[in-house]
């Protein structure tokens, strides 16, 4: 599904995904600077990063620039975490959180800690995906699998229509190890996986 919205092929760089770059860029920026995804290059500090752009060409023109920046700057950016509860009946329920960063979390001292965010709306985002023929919106899947029985136990498409988005998934008959996902449906480079281990509930 991503490499369908960004007419990629599994093999090809992260990096194709920002506007002007090429193949041959990618590997520029792999090779001399480290930069192997759009993250890596969003956590360059600025002259770093124009050092980068400069050596494939892109750092001299402010348009290109701006346009690298937008996309960017959209490129999803979610915090995955769950908990593990036990009830009566033996069964584990895995409570599991998407939290999507928003304008105001770089404000350490605004006292918003006891703000319900699931409870707070925010826009879909559109995808940034130029060789799509359409208007596409950014969701995402939630996948539970038990990778000892190959057997996916939960599975749910979704959009952050709010800044956190909750999940309660109940384990029958838990068999110990679990592989949690998060995966989005329109880019590449941006899945989370967490390891599960419902024994310790």
């Amino acid at each position: 599904c991503q490499m369908l919205v960004q007419a990629m092929s599994e093999t090809d760089s992260y990096l194709l995904q920002l506007p002007y770059m090429t193949k041959e860029s990618a590997v520029v920026l792999r090779d001399k600077f480290g930069v192997k995804s759009i993250y890596d290059l969003l956590e360059m500090d600025e002259q770093q990063r124009l050092s980068a752009l400069t050596h494939i060409g892109i750092a001299g023109d402010q348009q290109k620039l701006n346009d690298i920046a937008l996309v960017c700057n959209a490129y999803p950016d979610l915090e995955l975490n769950y908990k593990l509860s036990k009830n009566g009946d033996d069964n584990v329920v895995l409570f599991v959180t998407v939290e999507k960063e928003s304008d105001d979390d770089d404000d350490d001292d605004n006292g918003d800690d006891d703000i319900d965010k699931s409870k707070i709306k925010t826009e879909v985002s559109v995808v940034n995906c130029p060789r799509y023929p359409m208007q596409k919106y950014e969701s995402w899947f939630l996948i539970v699998g038990d990778e000892q029985h190959n057997k996916v136990v939960f599975i749910k498409r979704f959009t952050m229509k709010t800044l956190l988005q909750k999940f309660k998934i109940k384990l029958e008959e838990p068999r110990g190890k679990y592989k949690l996902y998060l995966m989005s449906d329109s880019y590449l480079g941006c899945d989370q996986f967490l390891d599960i281990d419902a024994t310790s509930a």
